[in-house]
């Protein structure tokens, strides 16, 4: 069972993914909050609905606004495209700017990705879920992956999140002094 708990995120990545498949049933718009570490993540917070483009772009310039996240991905491809431009506007509008990077599948199945960047650490115990209303969605999808009769953009959305959680080691670097052999050569 993953761990749910109550703890603040100061540093924190966005990410909002959206599914299109060939059958009837509509996916949803899922934005995945999330504070990365040494530690794991903490699961701040998953926002989904099934949303326009421009509600969608409004949706993750709120996120942005209110998490003030260190980095924010979409799914390439036509998510991007429909939406960059309505986020675009946003960013404009209210003068708040951020770099968007692009997330891909690698050329992996679905089932492939999510397995392989959520497993482990849900093994581990590296990823805690913040309580609220999205945990038994969120859950559900879980525990019933993977079944091709259930939703799994949240669990899909949370994956994507492996390609921005970029962990610093850097403290463990000790930073030698350097000394300057010739003054002119800089070397």
């Amino acid at each position: 069972m993953p761990k749910i708990s109550k703890s603040p995120a100061k540093k924190t990545t966005v990410k909002a993914k959206k599914v299109t498949t060939k059958t009837n049933r509509l996916d949803q718009t899922a934005i995945s909050v999330v504070k990365a570490g040494v530690n794991g993540w903490w699961v701040a917070n998953i926002i989904h609905g099934r949303w326009g483009v421009e509600e969608t772009a409004r949706r993750i310039f709120e996120a942005v606004r209110d998490y003030e996240p260190v980095a924010v991905g979409i799914e390439k491809g036509a998510l991007k495209n429909a939406v960059y431009p309505y986020l675009n506007d946003q960013m404009k509008k209210n003068q708040r700017f951020f770099r968007i990077e692009e997330l891909t599948h690698g050329n992996k199945k679905k089932t492939d990705r999510i397995v392989w960047a959520l497993q482990g650490r849900f093994e581990h115990g590296n990823i805690t879920l913040n309580k609220g209303k999205w945990n038994s969605q969120f859950l559900d999808e879980l525990f019933q992956f993977p079944n091709h009769l259930v939703h799994d953009d949240l669990i899909d959305s949370l994956a994507y999140i492996d390609q921005l959680a970029k962990v610093s080691y850097a403290y463990d670097y000790e930073d030698e002094d350097y000394e300057f052999l010739d003054k002119y050569a800089g070397y």
